[in-house]
């Protein structure tokens, strides 16, 4: 289960720094193990190579974060990332495209269309951040959301729900709208039961820092 590989993240990030972190999970990535390991099944590393490059782009940005916010204040820059997002995602969306050109359209996807997504969505938090401030409702839930990202990253997978009944209403001929409606709905629900699941499990101790890293002094 990727709650392993997520363990197996939080034992490396504890006990090194991050350059250190950096190191040995890209040396994983070229280590000569097979899928047919079992512990390589076990920890489900092929899904911890896939999302290395999201780990990886935190820590960078956390590491240089007055530099990281210096660039994204810039207009040029937002203005770029928010071109290269429209079109990235004209190009996924394209069937030609993706039927002429299936491994540079997933290319496309995996990098461009990602973190120009992931960069426009923080620049837009980034440029309210005044009214997202422990003063504001909104911005104290934001907060405390914020401060439990790896527990709903862990946790969510046992509330992912078979949404085929809902497939007529999701499909791409559909109202825009209602795509939307469904989608945060199901994602406030699944987000609220592992916040609960969350503050169980850190009542003990043991799991808290065994899962999350979390050591009180």
């Amino acid at each position: 289960m990727l709650t392993h590989s997520g363990v197996l993240v939080n034992f490396i990030v504890r006990n090194f720094n991050e350059c250190s972190a950096l190191i040995i999970k890209g040396r994983l990535i070229f280590c000569n193990l097979t899928s047919d390991i079992w512990i390589w099944k076990f920890f489900e590393w092929n899904k911890l190579i896939k999302f290395f490059q999201y780990f990886a782009f935190g820590v960078i940005c956390s590491t240089y974060k007055t530099k990281f916010f210096i660039i994204l204040n810039n207009t040029r820059f937002l203005t770029f990332i928010i071109i290269g997002w429209i079109s990235s995602q004209v190009l996924a969306l394209d069937d030609s495209f993706n039927l002429n050109y299936p491994y540079l359209r997933k290319l496309v996807s995996n990098i461009p269309l990602t973190f120009c997504a992931i960069l426009t969505v923080i620049a837009m938090f980034h440029s309210y951040k005044e009214h997202l401030t422990s003063d504001h409702r909104l911005g104290r839930i934001l907060q405390y959301i914020g401060k439990r990202t790896l527990d709903i990253y862990m946790i969510h997978f046992f509330f992912l729900p078979n949404l085929l009944f809902l497939q007529p209403f999701l499909k791409s001929g559909n109202m825009i709208a209602i795509q939307i409606v469904i989608s945060l709905a199901v994602s406030i629900i699944i987000v609220a039961l592992c916040l609960l699941v969350s503050a169980i499990i850190r009542r003990s101790s043991f799991l808290e820092y065994t899962l999350f890293g979390v050591k009180k002094l």
